[in-house]
């Protein structure tokens, strides 16, 4: 007897720019609106515009230790409370730090995610910060710096980028460099909450099967009455000095391969409108059809690995061309 099943799969409807909207509210929250009707499930994320980048000299890693202290406490949950609240309605969650910015976000059944809004609007104006909570954090954090020191890869990638840029905050690592990350306080931390978290400096995003209506309401109930104030944010776009010559760093570490990476300076948004970079990177480095895989690992069998990529965010950044050489055995 032969059997047929039907699958139907709900497909979004409409064009893109009929399902995203965007509206502000008066405290400068900025909030998008995404309608997908794939699945029953929404997703409420919100974004800071407080980074690594914008770490002060002395304190790099700030950001990112905010990251973690704000889900220790508000006025709603205490520590270990955030994740048990989600994990209750079968939601999933995280946060992250970046280099222009910090964000957070919570996936929901469809039926439930009106609570992210409430976590969200509780993590932007009413976190506490106790020393307890703090020290204890700290030392997650300062747990986390070491790791990065004791992986070759991640000691490698944070040199380079020292070497690449001289002046611009992108050299600095999103997690903070070790003396800085050791000498954090609790006032540190309060003191750059305060400053950066608040609706003028956030963008809320809510996506998923939703009523674009209904989530305006929800979210001018949540976050209506939250104070914003305008932060000016510092623009290191020009500061990066002239380049005279090559610059060279060698690492020796015990790994099971060698890797040679080659950085070159690339244009920022505001100097090129074009993807020049990102084709030249695809060209030369992605995946094996791209010239340094033929060249290099294909015909040649120098390399076991290659790759190019344009890393260019909103400031001027690099295109790296990476290649794993192959070891050849004297036996």
């Amino acid at each position: 007897m032969l059997t047929t099943i039907l699958l139907t799969i709900a497909l979004p409807v409409g064009r893109i720019d009929t399902r995203v909207r965007e509206f502000l509210l008066p405290n400068g929250l900025l909030c998008i609106t995404y309608v997908d009707s794939s699945a029953p499930v929404v997703s409420v994320s919100a974004y800071y515009r407080i980074g690594s980048y914008h770490d002060l000299p002395g304190k790099t890693g700030l950001s990112h230790m905010l990251e973690h202290m704000t889900f220790k406490r508000t006025d709603i949950y205490r520590p270990g409370d955030f994740d048990r609240i989600l994990d209750s309605v079968g939601a999933n969650n995280n946060g992250f730090t970046s280099t222009f910015y910090t964000g957070y976000y919570e996936e929901f059944s469809s039926d439930r995610w009106e609570l992210g809004l409430k976590l969200e609007a509780a993590r932007m104006s009413r976190c506490q910060f106790l020393e307890s909570d703090f020290r204890s954090e700290h030392q997650v954090v300062a747990e986390e710096r070491r790791l990065q020191d004791n992986r070759p890869t991640s000691v490698f990638w944070e040199r380079l980028d020292a070497v690449v840029f001289l002046a611009n905050p992108q050299r600095n690592p999103t997690i903070g460099w070790p003396d800085d990350v050791a000498r954090f306080t609790v006032e540190d931390v309060r003191d750059w909450y305060h400053r950066y978290y608040n609706p003028a400096n956030a963008i809320l995003v809510v996506a998923g099967l939703i009523d674009p209506q209904n989530v305006k309401n929800k979210i001018e109930k949540c976050f209506g009455r939250i104070r914003g104030k305008q932060t000016p944010l510092f623009d290191a776009y020009s500061l990066e000095p002239e380049q005279f010559g090559e610059r060279r760093i060698t690492i020796q570490q015990r790994v099971s391969q060698p890797m040679l990476v080659i950085a070159f300076h690339s244009p920022g948004f505001r100097d090129s409108t074009e993807i020049v970079g990102d084709v030249v990177a695809a060209v030369l480095g992605r995946g094996r059809l791209s010239r340094l895989y033929r060249r290099l690992v294909t015909d040649r069998g120098l390399c076991t690995w290659t790759s190019c990529w344009n890393s260019v965010q909103r400031d001027p950044g690099a295109i790296y061309i990476a290649a794993q050489a192959k070891i050849v055995s004297d036996i």
